[in-house]
């Protein structure tokens, strides 16, 4: 998990920062959304997998959602890692340097599996910090898609997809 997170930070340095950012100023709204999706991800794969057409599209999705999974999780660990980061700042009066994430991560990391050890209390923190990740980390890409807006050139192949 340290050298997903290190790989998804170091090539999405920006969106890993909003997206533990996104855990914090909208916590209910991630919440939903990662409970919605670790449901409905894999009844939608299941369905597609039903009809003849659709499988594989199915097949995709279920290849596709435990990597969704990881980087959730991952998400989550970052906002944690962030927050504790800028807490240490504070209290040292110190401005937070962007490489103070390559150490924090790990250190969150370590302290969500110490914190998964702890009967029935553990297991469902580590579940609000999936829960929490993985919305954060859809939300920021959906934001991140609308930014781009619809392309107003004609596409290259031929095609006007506006």
């Amino acid at each position: 998990m340290v050298v997903a997170g290190v790989i998804l930070i170091r090539a999405f340095p920006q969106f890993s920062a909003r997206a533990a950012h996104t855990v914090r100023s909208d916590p209910w709204k991630s919440l939903a959304l990662g409970f919605s999706l670790l449901l409905c991800v894999p009844v939608a794969a299941i369905l597609c997998l039903v009809t003849v057409v659709g499988a594989p599209v199915g097949v995709a999705v279920l290849l596709v959602y435990p990597v969704m999974l990881l980087l959730g999780f991952i998400t989550g660990a970052l906002s944690l890692s962030d927050r504790a980061t800028a807490w240490v700042a504070r209290r040292r009066a110190v401005k937070v340097k962007p490489s103070w994430r390559y150490v924090s991560l790990p250190a969150s990391l370590f302290a969500l599996l110490l914190v998964g050890k702890i009967p029935l209390v553990g297991c469902a923190a580590t579940f609000v910090v999936l829960l929490l990740g993985l919305g954060a980390f859809w939300i920021c890409a959906y934001r991140a898609y609308l930014r781009q807006g619809v392309p107003t050139q004609p596409s290259p192949l031929g095609l006007d997809l506006v």
